[in-house]
């Protein structure tokens, strides 16, 4: 963004130095969306439906957006529209085949991730987990306890999850006060044979505050 009004700079030493003042004056910057959150929905879509994302960039550098190679890999079907607003993403239930992935540079998809390992047919590896235990919760021990709790097959081997393609069954969950548990197990209540119960869904304000408003109005128009 920086760069796009002319800012010069240097980054060095997790400090930035800007080198000029003289920046441009832009009629219309678009911000790119947050495809932390977006991945979501997109995995929604990938296993409960379809669903469209809007605003997003498809060529942006944050590293989250590796969520739609995952999910063209895996057999979800997926389009991508050029827009003069953002790129529009839609994603399309289909069979999903297992994956192996290393999301250590990724930490914040693991969550997401783990409901969609569980929406495979086949046994998925999600490698990286040790990243998620100094996280808003101890994630890495929160995912294995809420996911198994609702018959999720998954193990803990050494620095991996090791996900078999489950029936989720519902039940009383927690989201242990942090956003991202809360919104992975929102989206596992799409496809659990009965309804998932969430405490302190709240917490979901850090990043997302319209998050349960969308996925209730995307519900509801998609068809998830």
């Amino acid at each position: 963004m920086l760069e796009k009004v002319g800012v010069e700079y240097v980054y060095e030493n997790s400090e930035y130095r800007i080198l000029n003042r003289n920046f441009r004056q832009e009629e219309i910057l678009n911000i790119s969306g947050d495809w932390s959150g977006a991945a979501y929905f997109l995995v929604a879509g990938a296993i409960a439906g379809k669903a469209i994302v809007n605003g997003l960039d498809i060529n942006s550098k944050q590293p989250d957006k590796v969520i739609i190679n995952i999910l063209s890999l895996i057999g979800a079907l997926v389009n991508i529209e050029n827009t003069t607003s953002g790129d529009t993403i839609s994603v399309e239930k289909h069979l999903l085949k297992p994956f192996v992935f290393d999301a250590s540079n990724f930490p914040d998809l693991i969550p997401v991730l783990t409901i969609l390992a569980l929406s495979c047919t086949g046994t998925s590896e999600i490698k990286g987990i040790d990243r998620l235990i100094n996280k808003e919760s101890n994630r890495k021990q929160a995912l294995f306890e809420e996911f198994t709790k609702l018959g999720g097959q998954i193990v803990i081997q050494n620095n991996s999850f090791v996900i078999a393609g489950s029936e989720l069954r519902g039940g009383i969950t927690s989201s242990h006060g942090d956003h991202r548990i809360a919104m992975s197990l929102a989206i596992a209540g799409l496809v659990s044979k009965t309804k998932i119960e969430i405490d302190d869904t709240a917490c979901v304000n850090k990043s997302y505050p319209q998050f349960f408003t969308e996925l209730y109005q995307k519900k509801e128009l998609a068809d998830l």
